[in-house]
């Protein structure tokens, strides 16, 4: 479907079709930022090793004999640094992409500043934001500047702004008419995380044995045995969590979509409600999951972000939810979750 052919309003609410490409994984701030962090830590752990040892030779992964802790934490912040410099190595071809892409989109506001087509120009220029952002964090002055004089131009409409990478989401074939309410689960826990908790399940469970059989019960306090517990425990409750099903469910009706959040322990859920008649929503479609973004206060760029399961009923729920026109009961949270 061309973006031509794409409806651009549907009973009063404005449709935003913004083709995205793929994020970067970080941003240039955020990679600055921790290679700035990770290199200071490495440096106060080489001083701390060379003032235990005089030498910092056993914090390499290769190296054999005994080391101390200063050495383990050498080790693990070695490991780090490694693996954050493969982050943004990977990340450097999309920055430029990205970049070029923005630039080119600002030009092509600033035309259709001039042409005095307005509705494009804003639209073109929310994806130069999404793009610019993507990268250095803050929008340069000139856009600012566009962003002031397009908005004097622009109704008042509530906006679903649609995400996608290569072809739009289809509409439902009647988007106002109403819908049976439908539940839909958050996004669960990936393969790689499942795999990862295996992983450092059983390297836990190495070190934990070694300790009791060899009798050295200091190394149940070393550092490699709480740096492999810390993630364990981390993991693990990500996975406990999808196993027993104690996660966030959407419910979406005609103009409301309802969050209901379960804890680990106990089993009445927490539900916050989303008038959607009475906001602007994102519905992200560029990632792995489904993102659907709500405003969290006054300010518009603050937003709720929520992760559902990409399925093609989620994406239909949420479309329905916010182009409904149709009038339904409401259904007070304390008997959502009764």
């Amino acid at each position: 479907m061309a973006a031509v052919d794409l409806p651009q309003s549907v009973g009063g609410v404005e449709l935003w079709w913004i083709r995205r490409p793929a994020p970067a994984r970080v941003t240039v701030r955020t990679a600055s930022a921790v290679s700035l962090i990770l290199l200071i830590m490495c440096s106060v752990a080489a001083c701390w090793s060379v003032s235990l040892s005089g030498d910092v030779s056993g914090a390499w992964p290769w190296s054999i004999g005994p080391i101390n802790g200063a050495q383990i934490v050498l080790r693990y912040l070695s490991v780090l640094l490694v693996a954050w410099g493969y982050v943004v190595a990977r990340s450097c071809p999309a920055w430029l992409r990205l970049t070029r892409q923005a630039r080119a989109d600002l030009v092509e506001t600033e035309r259709l500043v001039e042409a005095r087509n307005w509705q494009d120009a804003a639209r073109t220029l929310h994806r130069y934001s999404l793009l610019w952002t993507e990268v250095w964090r803050r929008l340069p002055a000139r856009g600012r500047q566009l962003d002031t004089v397009i908005r004097e131009h622009l109704t008042s409409n509530r906006r679903l702004y649609i995400y996608y990478v290569d072809a739009p989401p289809l509409l439902p074939d009647t988007p106002e008419a109403g819908f049976a309410p439908r539940v839909v689960p958050s996004a669960i826990v990936g393969w790689w995380t499942m795999l990862t908790f295996l992983v450092l399940a059983a390297t836990t469970y190495a070190e934990l044995t070694g300790a009791l059989r060899s009798q050295q019960w200091r190394a149940l306090r070393a550092v490699n045995f709480l740096v492999l517990a810390a993630c364990l425990t981390g993991y693990a409750y990500l996975y406990l969590m999808a196993v027993l099903g104690k996660r966030q469910y959407f419910r979406f009706a005609p103009g409301i979509a309802q969050m209901m959040a379960f804890g680990i322990v106990g089993t009445r859920a927490k539900v916050r409600s989303f008038h959607l008649r009475e906001c602007d929503v994102v519905l992200d479609l560029t990632g792995a999951s489904v993102v659907l973004a709500t405003p969290s206060g006054p300010d518009p760029k603050a937003r709720h972000r929520y992760h559902l399961a990409r399925k093609p009923q989620v994406i239909d729920a949420c479309l329905r939810a916010v182009l409904s026109t149709a009038t339904v009961r409401d259904l007070p949270e304390s008997r959502l979750v009764d």
